[in-house]
């Protein structure tokens, strides 16, 4: 500019060195970038919200899990409505606390559902966004891991009842064959007919036992549980 007591053709001119301002921004423009291509790109669902559950940003991969258009997400949508009620007074509680700065965990599952109510099991970590009221949550879908955990511990059980069938089963077997042997022996000498007709009652309940047992071992081996019969003494 030019005073106005100064004569024409005089400037006075200013200057400002915005070395440091100008390295400022390209550091911050930078680090935006790359916060951007790790939200973008990250493995892991992301979302940020703020104090009342908005979704105020998420990640490509968020807006593929939650089946919908980022457009219909962020700014429209809230978190809270695709937790249960105690989910998310669980939540909420935890975002207070951590708004008031008490040091609580940042990473712990939870149960939620996305479109059309599907249930699912998550481990959600959350990050206050420093400087804002703005949380950043990091969500992996633990579902089919639980699926394949639940299945594992039903097979251990199934095995270990199995184990234990095949156990009994063979403690069984050596009396009831000796059982069986002796009733098979006493009903080949010459005896009354009222002793005969107690022993094939005994020998009778002991090939009824012998059917059950068998039914068990082809249950432990995975064969159909088909009924046994061995031919009576009276044949």
């Amino acid at each position: 500019w030019r005073d106005s007591w100064m004569p024409p053709g005089y400037v006075i001119g200013v200057g400002r060195d915005i070395t440091e301002e100008k390295t400022a921004r390209e550091k911050l423009k930078i680090s935006e970038s790359k916060y951007r291509t790790l939200f973008e790109h990250s493995g892991n669902i992301i979302f940020m919200i703020n104090e009342k559950g908005k979704i105020l940003a998420v990640n490509k991969k968020g807006a593929e899990f939650l089946k919908l258009p980022k457009e219909e997400i962020e700014n429209k949508l809230n978190v809270f409505k695709f937790l249960p009620p105690d989910e998310e007074k669980r939540i909420k509680s935890n975002v207070m606390r951590r708004l008031k700065g008490e040091n609580i965990p940042s990473e712990y599952e939870i149960n939620f559902f996305i479109k059309k109510g599907e249930k699912r099991i998550g481990r959600i970590n959350v990050e206050i966004v420093p400087g804002t009221k703005n949380f950043i949550i990091s969500l992996i879908d633990l579902t089919e891991q639980k699926k394949l955990e639940h299945q594992l511990i039903q097979s251990e059980k199934i095995s270990a009842i199995r184990q234990m069938l095949r156990g009994i089963t063979h403690q069984l077997n050596n009396p009831l064959s000796t059982l069986m042997g002796y009733t098979e022996l006493l009903l080949s000498l010459d005896i009354s007919e009222e002793i005969r007709q107690k022993l094939e009652i005994i020998y009778e309940s002991a090939e009824r036992c012998e059917r059950i047992i068998k039914n068990l071992l082809n249950l432990v081996s995975g064969k159909p549980c088909l009924l046994y019969t061995s031919p009576s003494p009276r044949d």
